[in-house]
């Protein structure tokens, strides 16, 4: 038994010895040089950012999503993706922003939608995925995490009175 510890220790704990020797450490530059420029283009200004309040909404309320950084949002398009990359994806209606730049949503339902949003020009888009959440705990979801607390711990507790018999 003692041998088996060992050996699932000394695996679990070489490789992480490993990993922290190969880890390189950026070195500092002199005080008295300057910082070396960057080759990295300044950010575009007219880059459209996401946001959407509140940052995690509730399935069946109302959400808002804002569009910056772009001159006119009225000519931007979004659409909200269902649980992407999934075979029950579902894509909504594109939906257009007003002049402030905010568009106004209620979630169909719960898991993560990707909002996609599409401008005038071609290569123009932006898209965020957001975790909607449940309105209330999940009744199933309640009843199955306490049978299998008491089929665990039951199961425990009569091994332990079966063992303490004997």
């Amino acid at each position: 038994m003692k041998s088996v510890v060992f050996f699932l220790l000394i695996t679990m704990v070489l490789p992480l010895g490993t990993v922290w020797a190969q880890q390189e450490v950026p070195e500092a530059a002199p005080a008295d040089q300057p910082a070396e420029p960057t080759d990295q283009p300044a950010a575009a200004p007219d880059k459209p950012e996401l946001t959407t309040e509140p940052e995690f909404p509730i399935r069946g309320q109302a959400a808002t999503t804002r569009l910056n950084g772009v001159a006119d949002p009225t000519q931007w398009q979004a659409a909200f993706t269902y649980r992407p990359n999934s075979k029950t994806s579902q894509t909504t209606e594109s939906l257009a922003f007003d002049a402030t730049g905010t568009l106004h949503w209620k979630p169909t339902d719960s898991g993560i939608v990707q909002i996609n949003v599409k401008g005038p020009v071609e290569g123009d888009k932006a898209s965020m995925n957001v975790a909607v959440r449940f309105p209330s705990p999940p009744a199933k979801g309640i009843v199955i995490l306490l049978l299998a607390g008491f089929i665990l711990f039951g199961g425990a507790g009569w091994s332990l009175a079966k063992a303490l018999k004997k």
